[in-house]
């Protein structure tokens, strides 16, 4: 969650990765090299907390709600669902999904 959404560095998320993530992030790597760098300083601010966590027979999956601050805009709050195995002596991230943002509750 830190390296591939909070510091967005998909180059030390790739690390940790293994199976379909592994190639999803390989795929992000080879847009990024096709587009423009962004002509913006400023990044946007990410934030996650876990909603939940279920333990498998081969695994666990996370369920991570984002909260991403784009200055000017109102925030995104997408979940992300992080599924983790074992490799070897580690644990890595098997697959991930990032899911629509929900819809914003009006205020009363």
């Amino acid at each position: 969650m830190d390296r591939f959404f909070v510091e967005a560095s998909q180059h030390a998320a790739l690390a940790l990765t293994q199976g379909v993530a592994h190639d999803k992030v390989e795929e992000e790597l080879r847009l990024l090299r096709t587009e423009s760098p962004s002509t913006s300083a400023e990044r946007p601010r990410v934030f996650y907390r876990q909603l939940g966590q279920q333990d498998q027979d081969d695994g666990v999956t996370f369920h991570f709600q984002l909260t991403v601050v784009v200055l000017g805009d109102p925030p995104l709050e997408p979940d992300v669902i992080v599924r983790v195995r074992p490799a070897g002596d580690q644990w890595r991230v098997s697959n991930y999904e990032v899911l629509p943002p929900r819809e914003a509750t009006p205020a009363v």
